[in-house]
């Protein structure tokens, strides 16, 4: 430690915090076996968030968060008129920067009633997102989409509303098969979907087919939105062999 005196216990909460909030973000993102295959070279690995604050750390410099707790900006009760914070135990003291705030921290106040303030709803949509999904679609799957954070899995919805992909509708504008990701959330893949062909258009899906959706999907969706997270349960990840397969209609056979 190059400058003891630069380390006030504001420093030092400041530094503990960022550790903690980059543990949480690093644990977090927790890559399961289905990810290895259908994201190959394309899948990111976490990335430790701490690489840019190295410098202040070593300095003894404040690391500004957002999120950081106002309860642990408040300066240190024992400081001294002078900066200075006498040791523990008979141990010795040190002093303290020029110009950190001095005196007794002001006592935390709860909100009101106990009641905490609601959440922002998690922002799935990734960069550059352009909406195509019909109204009725999109209002069905927001508030899974939110839970689950963008992650989905076309079969997953049907098997806990006890339907199978023959539930949803045959569109014969699609011979080669519909990506159902596509239309209910957001395909990954893109063009290089094995049913890019699929992904249909804005303005598109009629009304009535929209309806066959809702109803093929509307019981899988309640069930999984209504059921209680589970930190042990494994996350589902769209598609299965190949790039989108899991979450496209396969072709309609060739007629008689």
């Amino acid at each position: 430690m190059q400058n003891k005196q630069a380390y006030s216990p504001e420093v030092v909460r400041r530094i503990i915090w960022a550790i903690i909030v980059d543990t949480r973000s690093y644990f977090d993102d927790i890559k399961l076996a289905d990810d290895f295959v259908e994201q190959g070279q394309y899948l990111q690995f976490p990335v430790s968030t701490l690489e840019g604050e190295f410098i202040a750390i070593k300095h003894g410099i404040k690391i500004q968060r957002h999120n950081f707790p106002a309860e642990w900006a408040m300066p240190d009760p024992y400081q001294g008129q002078q900066g200075y914070y006498p040791g523990k135990g008979g141990g010795g003291g040190y002093h303290i920067p020029p110009g950190t705030p001095s005196g007794p921290p002001t006592p935390w106040v709860p909100p009101p009633g106990g009641v905490k303030p609601p959440l922002t709803p998690y922002n799935w949509r990734p960069a550059n997102w352009e909406e195509t999904r019909h109204p009725k679609i999109q209002a069905m799957m927001e508030p899974l989409l939110s839970k689950y954070r963008g992650r989905c899995s076309v079969s997953s919805i049907l098997t806990e509303g006890g339907k199978r992909f023959d539930s949803l509708p045959r569109l014969e504008a699609y011979p080669n098969g519909v990506c159902w990701l596509h239309s209910i959330a957001s395909c990954p893949y893109g063009a290089q979907c094995s049913y890019a062909g699929g992904h249909i258009p804005k303005g598109t899906l009629t009304d009535a087919q929209a309806d066959e959706v809702v109803a093929a999907l509307q019981s899988g969706v309640t069930a999984m939105v209504t059921r209680p997270s589970s930190p042990t349960r494994q996350r589902t990840r769209c598609g299965g062999r190949g790039r989108g397969a899991g979450a496209a209609t396969p072709p309609a056979p060739p007629p008689a």
